[in-house]
């Protein structure tokens, strides 16, 4: 039965079910998340998927829990290791920032009206109470390491410069070395 539900069906269920929830409406890329709310689960517009989580990554205060379904390419993406194709600054972001895992593998598109032309899938984050490093400084510096060859220097000087007093002073040496 619930798979038949409205938006308004699901939006009022949600709401006289628990004080506990929330259904917040708007852009959410240019909503505040409330500092009370310690999950964040949604049906994203696959378009904005990488938008959505580095913004949900740098919530403050931290969320607890992070539950969304994105595209299967996107969540290959985003739950891809250090060495493969796939790894890129996304994915190194939530690697430091969060414990990172699938709990629905497939959700086809038969399941969505209309259906999509890919097939889905949602992942859990669950951002560390205490990251290695803040995340607003952090996805600056993977952008700068793992983002387009261009413009590369100037970036990562600009994503370094949090830093500046900690870095040993040969530091453009040792990245230039390690062809960075």
């Amino acid at each position: 039965e619930a798979l038949s539900w409205s938006r308004a069906d699901w939006t009022e269920a949600l709401r006289s079910s628990s004080n506990r929830c929330q259904v917040l409406k708007g852009n959410v890329l240019n909503f505040q998340i409330p500092g009370h709310c310690q999950t964040v689960v949604g049906n994203i517009p696959y378009r904005i998927s990488s938008a959505l989580i580095s913004k949900l990554l740098r919530q403050e205060p931290p969320l607890e829990r992070i539950v969304l379904m994105v595209q299967l390419e996107f969540a290959k993406q985003l739950m891809a290791k250090p060495g493969t194709a796939k790894f890129g600054m996304l994915s190194a972001l939530c690697a430091a920032c969060a414990r990172c895992e699938v709990v629905i593998d497939r959700v086809p598109p038969e399941f969505f009206s209309p259906a999509p032309r890919v097939e889905s899938q949602v992942v859990l984050l669950e951002p560390f109470k205490v990251p290695p490093c803040s995340p607003q400084h952090l996805e600056p510096l993977l952008r700068a390491l793992l983002g387009p060859k261009t413009s590369k220097d100037a970036a990562l000087e600009t994503a370094l410069d949090p830093w500046a007093e900690e870095l040993p002073s040969r530091w453009r040496v040792a990245l230039g070395g390690a062809q960075l």
